[in-house]
């Protein structure tokens, strides 16, 4: 799994986020679809990108679409 990769599967699952919106160094709590539902597509998309689950706190860690990415190639 690539970031871009990464990237690109966020940004089919996010309902309402456009492709091209997303970058590595975005901060995904600025974004204005950011809520709950966001939130826990997120946990979803990351699950099946990386084959196991992070938490709500270990999002809640992360500041930028690279932190979340980096919590999957920990």
């Amino acid at each position: 799994m690539t970031i871009d990769k990464f990237i690109q599967e966020l940004e089919a699952n996010l309902i309402g986020l456009e492709p091209g919106t997303l970058s590595p160094d975005t901060n995904f709590r600025h974004l204005p679809i950011w809520d709950s539902l966001a939130a826990l597509t997120t946990l979803a998309t990351f699950d099946a990108c990386f084959g196991r689950q992070i938490s709500g706190q270990q999002l809640g860690g992360c500041e930028t679409v690279r932190d979340i990415f980096n919590l999957g190639t920990q």
